[in-house]
């Protein structure tokens, strides 16, 4: 939209012009490396806004430098600026203000539209590009470019990108899921070949284990394997040289159990050098949250349990676990990390089968049960939590006070925080297991209680800023 601001004199030669943009479509988000400054952009342009308070310092567009106003992704440059996909070619502001523009005339870019942006640690650049495929930059300033035609690259619209740190990358596309390794060999997952229900990807990140969170048009994957495997595989080394860190699982394939009934969860971890440091298992329920954090990245909404060694067998860990709560089928896979910092996953799970237990809800939730709502002063009052699903989330139980500003969080039962700190439930918790909040008596006036399920190691303000809270309230009276 175009407005004309006239003076009292206007005439056509005096008219002064005002811009206007549509903003509100959120595609890229960047926090630059000195956290100050946090990137927005749009399909109406690129904003450059205060990282503390959210403030717009300024907005750039087309005529200012940008090649398009419709901005797909964001990257630094790791020197103070920072490169910019957009619908009509990729644009690189520097740290001094000055705009860089590649398109198609330009440069070996194979298409203006550019989706994706990923460093090569190297200096140099990848670019997934709208229907054109992969391109790459280098520091060296030569460009490469990888399409179905000429590469392992099972599509050409390229819509992720993710590092494997080992010097080459996966790519996202809507043929499938591709690994570019380091020497250049390539290998495709799709739904002809691997357990991937949707070859359409959106989005790509690491699960911190050695696998990837895969966003596809149809919900999301998760793709694990073991690190030794995959290391083994991209140095060409035969399987028995190669295996530094194993970790078998010493359980059944499947097993049988009733709701909460008690299991010996049990592994073996073994290094060729060095040694384990530690072991753990993750579990996946029957039916768990799909949760982003702040920034939009999945989070790993499983129980994960840790491991003791056995006094018997050292390399033997185990634990004991009763927490199946939920009717349907666990999946069992256990980790172990070295002191070298090498991960290894057991190549086979356990499925337990649970029966007796309750169905699982559609989405997490928590509830807070109050005897009634009004009480007399001296009643012993007493109010309990229950969650479900909250595997991924932070816990937080609050009491808001009769003058309606001041608030307490709760660590443990009737154990309060000091005023007005915003910190998590602090006592273990189990999924569909009430825990008492108060069991006390309270002075005359209104409270409100507030059980809050807050993505985990996020801040809990700024996740209610974007709406990624699961809550509860329930308020009562002392009279």
């Amino acid at each position: 939209m175009v407005v004309i601001t006239p003076p009292n004199d206007f005439s056509m030669e005096n008219g002064q012009w005002e811009v206007f943009t549509d903003r509100s479509n959120i595609r890229a988000l960047l926090l630059s490396d000195d956290g100050k400054t946090l990137w927005v952009g749009s399909l109406g342009g690129l904003e450059q806004r205060d990282a503390q308070t959210g403030e717009i310092r300024q907005v750039f567009l087309n005529m200012d430098g940008l090649p398009d106003n419709s901005v797909n992704a964001l990257l630094s440059d790791s020197q103070g600026g920072l490169w910019v996909g957009t619908d009509e070619g990729l644009a690189h502001y520097t740290a001094s203000g000055q705009w860089q523009v590649f398109n198609t005339d330009n440069s070996g870019l194979p298409a203006n539209e550019v989706s994706a942006l990923l460093s090569d640690s190297q200096g140099g650049l990848w670019m997934g590009t709208i229907w054109d495929g992969l391109a790459h930059y280098t520091a060296s300033g030569q460009w490469e470019v990888f399409k179905t035609d000429n590469s392992g690259l099972p599509g050409n619209y390229v819509r992720a990108l993710l590092s494997d740190s080992q010097g080459g990358l996966w790519v996202g596309t809507h043929g499938g899921l591709a690994h570019y390794t380091a020497s250049g060999q390539w290998q495709v997952f799709n739904t002809d070949n691997s357990g991937l229900p949707d070859n359409w990807i959106n989005a790509l990140t690491s699960d911190n284990q050695g696998g990837l969170w895969v966003g596809i048009s149809r919900g999301l994957a998760h793709l694990t394997f073991s690190r030794q495997t995959e290391l083994c595989t991209q140095f060409q080394i035969d399987t028995t040289t190669c295996q530094i860190l194993i970790v078998d699982n010493k359980m059944p394939a499947t097993m049988m159990l009733t709701a909460r009934q008690t299991v010996m969860l049990q592994a073996k971890a073994t290094v060729t050098q060095g040694i384990v440091k530690r072991v753990w298992a993750v579990i996946r329920p029957p039916a768990f949250a799909q949760i982003l954090d702040t920034s939009g990245t999945p989070i790993l909404a499983f129980l994960r349990l840790n491991l003791g060694t056995s006094p018997e067998t050292p390399d033997i860990w185990q634990a004991i676990w009763n927490e199946a709560v939920y009717s349907g089928n666990y999946r069992i896979t256990f980790y172990a990390e070295d002191n070298e910092k090498n991960i290894a996953s057991s190549e086979l799970d356990t499925v337990l089968t649970v029966t007796g237990g309750i169905d699982p809800p559609s989405t997490a939730q928590v509830q807070i049960h109050l005897e009634k709502d009004r009480y007399q002063r001296g009643e012993a009052f007493k109010a309990t939590l229950m969650e479900d699903l909250g595997w991924g989330y932070d816990l937080y139980a609050e009491v808001l006070f009769p003058d309606g500003k001041n608030f307490m969080t709760l660590k443990n039962t009737n154990d309060l925080r000091p005023l007005n700190e915003a910190k998590p439930w602090y006592t273990p918790r189990q999924p569909h297991q009430a825990v008492t909040l108060f069991d006390l008596t309270l002075p005359t006036g209104q409270y409100c209680l507030f059980g809050i399920l807050s993505p985990e190691q996020n801040d809990v303000l700024e996740t209610l800023g974007k709406g990624l809270w699961v809550m509860e309230k329930k308020c009562f009276e002392i009279f």
